[in-house]
C-alpha cells in the first residue's frame, strides 16, 4: 500500500518554533480545528498516516495532544514551520515536499490547496480534502486538476460535491469529486458517568457544541423554556455566550457547564439520557448544507445516545433516514417537545443501540478512509 500522510493549512500567525517540535514538548492546536484534528487522530495507523497540523491564534496549550483529545498514540505528529513573513506559506509547502521526499511518501492527503498544487506539480499523487464552497478558489482548483496528479477531491457532503461540479471547473472530472461524510471510531471503553446536578425528576437532556443559532441554540432555549420538567445540560461556550443564553433560558433546570475538554466529554454523555442535534440553517447560508459536518452526531452515536436531530440533508448523510436518530423539523419546537415526551426507557435504549450500530457499520475512520483510498485507486 502506498505510504501517505495528511497535511493541513499552515498558521495565520507567527510560528517561531523549529522545523519539528521535540516529542513531549508542548504542542499547540487550533480550538477552531480541534474536532477535525481529533477525527484525523482516530485514523487507523495501519494506513501509515502521518500528520502535519497547523497552529493558529485561537490555540490552546496541550502538553499531550493525544491525551487531550482522548485518542490512541498510534502515530507521530510532526510540526512544520510557517514563518509570518511574505512567502511563509510557500515555504511551508516546500517543507511538505521535503518531508515527503525524506520519507518516500507516495500519496499526499491535504486540505491546504497551495501544498496540494505544489506537490502535484512535482509529481506526487494528491487527494484534496475540500471543506468549503469554491468561491475564489476556482482557478487554483482547475490548475490542480490539470496537473493530472489529483486522484480525488473529497467533500464531506453530497451538496458540497454538487456545488463544486456546478462550477464546471476546466480540467476537473466530476467523477473524482467524491462525497464521504466525516467519521470517528467507537469507544475503546465506556467512560464512568459524571455526577450532574439534578433539578427535576425528568430526563437529562444534553447539547454539546458551540452556542450558536445555526447550531440550534435558539431551539434549545425554546425547548428548555417549554419543558421545565426535564434537566437540560449544555456543554460549550465562553462566559459571554453563556451569560447571553442564560438570560434567554433562566430556569434552575438548565445547567451550563461551559467548555469541557474532549477527554472529559464522554463522562458527561454517559450521564445524559437524550442528546440534541438541533442544527438550524444560518441566515448567511439559508440552505445550511455546504459547510455543515455535524461531528457531534458521531460523538453521540459513539456513546450510544438517543439522538433527536434536525431533519437536514447533511445530518441524514450521517444518521441515515431515521436509523440512528429521530429526525424532526428544525422550525417546529412543538414536534420536538412531543418527541421528547414520547420517550420511554425502552425507546431511549433502542435509539442508543441503533445509533452505535450505525456508526460501526457506516462511519468509522477505517471505513471512511477505506472508501477514499479505494475510490482513488490505492
Amino acid at each position: 500500500m502506498a505510504r501517505a500522510f495528511w497535511t493541513t493549512n499552515p498558521p495565520h500567525c507567527a510560528d517561531k518554533r523549529s522545523l519539528f517540535t521535540r516529542q513531549g514538548a508542548a504542542n499547540r492546536t487550533s480550538t477552531r480545528h480541534a474536532n477535525r484534528l481529533r477525527r484525523l487522530l482516530r485514523y487507523p495507523v495501519e494506513f501509515g498516516s502521518k500528520l502535519v497540523p497547523k497552529s493558529h491564534p485561537e490555540r490552546i496549550e496541550a502538553p499531550d495532544v493525544f491525551a487531550f483529545y482522548d485518542v490512541p498514540q498510534n502515530f507521530r505528529i510532526q510540526y512544520l514551520s510557517s514563518p509570518p513573513f511574505r512567502g511563509g506559506r510557500t515555504l511551508f509547502s516546500w517543507l511538505v515536499v521535503w518531508f515527503a521526499r525524506k520519507h518516500r511518501i507516495e500519496l499526499i492527503f491535504t486540505r491546504y490547496l497551495r501544498s496540494a498544487m505544489l506537490c502535484a506539480r512535482l509529481g506526487y499523487d494528491v487527494i484534496y480534502d475540500m471543506h468549503s464552497p469554491v468561491k475564489s478558489k476556482g482557478a487554483n482548483l482547475s490548475a490542480l486538476a490539470r496537473t493530472g496528479r489529483l486522484r480525488l477531491m473529497v467533500t464531506n457532503t453530497e451538496l458540497m460535491r454538487q456545488n463544486i461540479i456546478g462550477h464546471k471547473l476546466p480540467g476537473l472530472d466530476p467523477d473524482i469529486v467524491f462525497p464521504v461524510p466525516t467519521g470517528r471510531n467507537g469507544l475503546r471503553s465506556a467512560p464512568s458517568p459524571r455526577h450532574l446536578a439534578k433539578h427535576t425528576q425528568g430526563l437529562n437532556i444534553g447539547f454539546v457544541g458551540k452556542l450558536q443559532v445555526q447550531k440550534g441554540m435558539a431551539l434549545v432555549a425554546e425547548l428548555a423554556n417549554r419543558m421545565p420538567n426535564h434537566d437540560f445540560h449544555i456543554l460549550g461556550g465562553d462566559p459571554k455566550q453563556i451569560a447571553e443564553w442564560k438570560a434567554k433560558m433562566p430556569g434552575a433546570h438548565v445547567h451550563f457547564h461551559g467548555y469541557v475538554p474532549q477527554s472529559d466529554v464522554g463522562r458527561y454523555l454517559a450521564a445524559i439520557d437524550v442528546c440534541l442535534l438541533p442544527n438550524t440553517p444560518h441566515h448567511e447560508n439559508p440552505d445550511g448544507v455546504l459547510y455543515s459536518s455535524p461531528m457531534k452526531a458521531l460523538d453521540y452515536m459513539a456513546h450510544g445516545k438517543a439522538i433527536l436531530a434536525s431533519d437536514m440533508i447533511e445530518i441524514r448523510e450521517i444518521v441515515g433516514n431515521g436509523e440512528a436518530a429521530m429526525l424532526l423539523p428544525h422550525d417546529d419546537p412543538a414536534a420536538w417537545v412531543a418527541a421528547i415526551e414520547s420517550l420511554t426507557a425502552e425507546k431511549i435504549d433502542h435509539l442508543g443501540k441503533a445509533a452505535a450500530a450505525h456508526l460501526e457499520a457506516e462511519h468509522t475512520m477505517r471505513a471512511r478512509y477505506a472508501k477514499i483510498l479505494a475510490k482513488a485507486g490505492f
